[in-house]
């Protein structure tokens, strides 16, 4: 029976430090690198416009773009796809209120963005910064 556990105690010892076991939450997608923690506050934008870009800066055609009622319970209130810029603009169809924003595309972290829809806010632009799931990683935005 020792005999059998060596080899696996010694990957186990040998293994890279940086290797750790994920929790619940980073297995599913759900953490974030704590230099972009996910958005814990609410964003204030004048109108629900932006791009959706990766980490190298480049535009992601083809996000699917869902926008909630918030708080819960949550209804899709509009939905839309950003353009082959990465661009989105849902105008004047959302109103001033509190969304969340849902950004999904295929083998990137899901976004989930509080947003506050306001003529006083001082941005109007949303950059949406899509993240590949790993350990500490996930999509988050910035308002510009």
């Amino acid at each position: 029976m020792l005999a059998k556990a060596l080899p696996i105690l010694a990957l186990l010892l040998l293994a890279p430090p940086q290797l750790q076991v994920p929790t619940p939450q980073q297995a599913m997608g759900m953490s974030y690198t704590r230099e972009h923690p996910p958005n814990l506050r609410r964003l204030g934008l004048r109108r629900l416009q932006g791009q959706a870009r990766d980490r190298m800066h480049n535009a992601i055609p083809g996000v699917q773009l869902g926008v909630a009622s918030d708080p819960a319970p949550h209804r899709l209130l509009q939905a839309g796809v950003t353009d082959e810029h990465g661009k989105f603009n849902f105008g004047k169809a959302v109103p001033p209120g509190n969304y969340r924003l849902i950004a999904k595309y295929p083998g990137l972290c899901t976004a989930n963005i509080p947003i506050a829809i306001s003529p006083r806010a001082r941005h109007n632009h949303l950059q949406l910064r899509m993240e590949y799931p790993g350990l500490d990683v996930c999509s988050y935005a910035e308002a510009h």
